[in-house]
């Protein structure tokens, strides 16, 4: 049994396509107005395990209690995947993943089983990777 400890905070991606792009940035928008978040930089080209043009919101557990049931209900048929942040990065996005919308494909292979094992040393506790406020 895991304990909810191991959970740094979450991460949020918003993927879209060339057709979906300007309902991603209203998106993007509406949530920097209404929601305490850390909102990264687009990625108009798949990176890293990610086969899509996404953008990644970093969301503390706090917080994740206002922005989820809105995002449930606003996420303008795009599809977002919603991940804890643990020491297992892997898992993170395959098994403790959740999505709205449709899934798209994740490259779990480009993602270490274990942070720490991977030489990461402490799990990291920012909020995110490519911090953008907008």
């Amino acid at each position: 049994m895991r304990s909810v400890s191991e959970i740094f905070h979450y991460h949020v991606h918003v993927y879209y396509d060339l057709a979906s792009r300007e309902r991603a940035l209203i998106l993007r928008e509406q949530i920097n107005e209404r929601f305490q978040v850390e909102i990264g930089r687009l990625f108009d080209q798949p990176v890293g395990p990610h086969t899509w043009a996404q953008y990644e919101i970093g969301v503390f557990g706090d917080e994740l209690a206002r922005f989820l049931p809105w995002l449930m209900l606003n996420h303008q048929g795009l599809s977002i995947m919603l991940h804890p942040n643990t020491d297992l990065e892997r898992e993170d996005h395959a098994s403790s993943a959740m999505w709205l919308g449709q899934p798209v494909p994740i490259l779990l292979d480009r993602l270490d089983a274990s942070l720490m094992a991977a030489g990461h040393g402490e799990p990291r506790a920012v909020t995110i990777n490519s911090q953008a406020r907008i």
